[in-house]
């Protein structure tokens, strides 16, 4: 139905309703008046007043549609629930960081570690570390002389600043604080595959009554272990070298082990040195002791 066609139904329906009785003049009012008390009757249009009436409501809601109204209306609530969805989705998500970060904060507050404060007063003076006290320096190449024949070994030099002096090491071989006395320092040797325990050689400060005292000490404790004086071997520390002032020395020997002591002074000091050589390795344990002996210098 075309737009002309419509206008000329609109017109015939207009017409048809113009024509219905009207009941509003004053002799009908005057006659309902008088009818009050009377029961109300139910009033039927004829069907073909209600076919024009049905007809008209379409063609008015046919007109709204065409016009665009309801999908306006519907754009715009349409638009208002996206608003409202976006305006929920943008809470939820702040409510997401906020949830976050508060987790986070808690995460951080869970994962902290508590430190001990020393109480106020008190002075704790932790031991120094090796890489605190032991300066290692310049390396370089040595000759020694094992089993009659020349060999070459890379050295390293150390220093231990705490006790005042220094020498050198097979640059492999770890100079390091010995655990059992924090004030002196152990040699353990290294050869490429890994750490070859228990220390070879140590440097200790001891407090010394006097030489007979420490060496009894030596005596018993070596004896103690089944090791044996053996009397010939008491000048190998200072046969190599003389400024170490040795005071006493002594070998003692076990089964394929063996210990030697020496008992040196520097500025009314004492120090024990402590050679250990043991089983396969003693031979090259024995060198590498000769080695740090014979570098071996107090620092001012």
């Amino acid at each position: 139905m075309n737009d002309q066609q419509f206008e000329n139904q609109m017109k015939k329906l207009k017409k048809q309703y113009d024509q219905i009785p009207q009941k509003t003049s004053s002799d009908h009012i005057m006659s309902q008046i008088k009818k009050g008390n009377q029961p109300r009757r139910a009033t039927f249009f004829p069907r073909w007043q209600v076919a024009a009436l049905m007809f008209l409501a379409a063609g008015i809601g046919a007109i709204l549609l065409s016009g665009g109204f309801f999908t306006d209306q519907g754009n715009q609530i349409a638009i208002s629930d996206e608003e409202i969805n976006e305006e929920s989705n943008g809470d939820g998500e702040a409510n997401f960081l906020i949830e976050e970060e508060a987790a986070e904060e808690g995460g951080t507050d869970k994962d902290e570690v508590t430190t001990y404060e020393e109480p106020a007063g008190e002075n704790v003076t932790a031991p120094r570390s090796s890489f605190e006290r032991i300066d290692i320096g310049e390396t370089r190449e040595e000759t020694v002389m094992r089993e009659g024949q020349e060999d070459t070994i890379v050295v390293k030099e150390f220093t231990d600043t705490e006790l005042g002096f220094s020498s050198v090491v097979d640059e492999q071989f770890d100079v390091e604080i010995n655990s059992d006395e924090e004030k002196g320092i152990q040699i353990v040797a290294n050869y490429g595959n890994g750490r070859i325990e228990p220390a070879f050689l140590s440097i200790t400060p001891v407090d010394v009554g006097s030489v007979d005292e420490i060496s009894e000490e030596w005596d018993l404790e070596m004896s103690h272990n089944g090791f044996a004086l053996e009397d010939n071997e008491t000048d190998w520390v200072n046969s190599r070298n003389d400024q170490l002032n040795v005071m006493e020395e002594r070998f003692y020997i076990g089964e394929y082990e063996s210990k030697r002591y020496a008992l040196l002074s520097n500025d009314d000091h004492y120090y024990t040195i402590e050679i250990y050589t043991f089983g396969e390795y003693s031979e090259g344990l024995q060198v590498r002791a000769g080695q740090v002996i014979e570098h071996f210098e107090w620092t001012p």
